[in-house]
């Protein structure tokens, strides 16, 4: 186990949980299992190469919503016409 993974206080488990990679797994399968990205767990784990089955790597956890955009829609629109958001 990476002995550089751990977590700060309490409230980051909340944020941030450890994952142990599964066989046949890559960074990018990791990204799309917990709807994250992969420039996300890069930066979260400072890789440089891709993680390898049995190693332990922080994933965030997502906070907001998925949303999926339809046809017409506009950034205002999806902020709910808050200009603010967009900014």
């Amino acid at each position: 186990m990476n002995e550089n993974l751990k977590l700060k206080n309490q409230s980051d488990y909340a944020k941030e949980f450890i994952y142990k990679v599964g066989r046949d797994e890559n960074i990018y399968s990791i990204a799309q299992k917990f709807l994250t990205t992969v420039r996300f767990l890069i930066g979260l784990n400072g890789l440089t190469e891709e993680p390898t089955r049995g190693q332990s790597i922080l994933v965030g956890k997502i906070q907001g919503s998925l949303y999926v955009v339809k046809p017409k829609d506009t950034l205002e629109s999806i902020c709910g016409g808050d200009k603010e958001k967009i900014m």
